[in-house]
């Protein structure tokens, strides 16, 4: 019988065994083509992931910078008196730097409480999203609280005498009068539960519907009272105008270089002239009264004169008297303008208020310069909640 040999045994011809290793083999290798196949879709998945991960956290990362972003530019504009933050809406517009990448911020929301706003910001990175919400309080956590809201502000009555004349926007946190032949160009708001009279013969160009919520007139900053009391300027006036820590001038003439000064008390008495050689802060524990037929800083920068002081009793601008500046008297007892005299600048006072007959007061200058008497935190919106997506 003929006998194969080797050479008729073809790798390519099976038989006995060889067929099925043959088969596992070919079943072992496709099977290791699909999990290969499915370890590559898996890492591809994964890959996918890593970056969409990736792009995510960037994006939360573009949207909490860009939080606190708009947050201190809301401070800016709070201290500059361009955002007040009295609208139930407030229309901004707050885009975002070269270094960061967010959806410009357009509005502030007004919540339930009445004292708080929301925000939202959206941080993108490719195509990916991420959201964080922020909720803060303005100063003093009042609506309108913030001082620098108002060139003539009185905590008690205001009362705009005959033949008076205010441009500004005036506010109290009780009644105002404006009586017959005076004018305010400008708003006269009222207390909550307050009223504006405008008698006949007289006007108020702007509103005068009543605030919200009473403002809270801040104190003046301690800190910077007793840093006022241990350095200060108040040697470099010639001694006939200091009677101790009283500043005094007679019927003569005063001038005031540019810095701080400390005093207990301000008197004018009739005929004083005081002149304001550079920007000028007073801080006072006690009444300013300047008598008839006086001056400070007449004819000049009002926002070169700042008189802060923590007196319970009155601030008195007597008849034919002309201050251009401004007046922080939050605790006093009333503020009086006389009749005849004008005043260019501003004037924020507690109790009550008096601009008498035919004076004349002109809002003058910024107002931002309150920060040097009460210190930035004033100004400063609180943060209450954040949130993010």
């Amino acid at each position: 019988m003929y006998q194969k040999t080797d050479q008729d045994r073809s790798p390519w011809k099976c038989g006995g065994n060889d067929g099925v290793i043959l088969l596992v083999v070919v079943t072992v290798i496709a099977a290791l083509t699909i999990m290969g196949g499915l370890v590559m879709t898996l890492l591809l998945v994964d890959l996918r992931g890593v970056r969409y991960y990736k792009g995510s956290v960037e994006a939360l990362h573009h949207a909490d910078a860009g939080a606190m972003y708009v947050l201190g530019r809301i401070q800016e504009d709070i201290t500059a008196n361009s955002l007040t933050l009295d609208q139930p809406v407030e229309s901004v517009s707050y885009a975002a730097p070269s270094w960061l990448t967010f959806d410009t911020v357009t509005t502030l929301t007004r919540l339930a409480d009445n004292k708080s706003y929301r925000y939202d910001v959206r941080g993108r990175s490719g195509n990916s999203l991420g959201r964080t919400e922020i909720v803060i309080q303005t100063p003093g956590n009042v609506i309108g609280v913030n001082p620098n809201a108002f060139g003539l502000f009185s905590d008690g009555n205001l009362e705009i005498d005959s033949g008076t004349f205010v441009t500004a926007d005036a506010a109290s946190n009780s009644d105002i009068l404006v009586k017959s032949g005076s004018g305010v160009t400008g708003d006269a708001i009222p207390g909550p539960s307050d009223s504006t009279t405008v008698e006949s013969g007289s006007w108020v160009t702007g509103s005068t519907t009543p605030m919200s919520e009473e403002v809270i007139l801040p104190p003046i900053d301690p800190d910077l009272l007793a840093d006022a009391q241990a350095n200060n300027n108040n040697a470099s006036i010639p001694g006939q105008f200091m009677s101790g820590n009283d500043f005094e001038v007679d019927s003569d003439t005063c001038t005031l270089d540019a810095g701080t000064y400390y005093f207990d008390t301000i008197y004018l008495k009739s005929g004083a002239r005081v002149n304001v050689n550079g920007p000028v802060v007073i801080f006072c524990t006690d009444w300013i009264d300047i008598e008839s037929n006086s001056e400070f800083n007449n004819g000049g920068d009002p926002d070169e004169l700042w008189m802060f002081t923590t007196t319970s009793g009155q601030i008195s601008i007597e008849s034919s008297s002309f201050v251009y500046g401004h007046i922080y008297a939050p605790n006093c007892s009333d503020f009086d303008v006389s009749s005849n005299s004008g005043m260019v600048g501003s004037m924020t006072g507690g109790g009550d208020g008096y601009i008498r007959s035919n004076s004349t007061f002109v809002l003058g200058g910024s107002l931002n310069g309150l920060a040097s008497g009460l210190g930035a935190d004033v100004f400063r919106v609180a943060l209450t909640s954040w949130k993010t997506y």
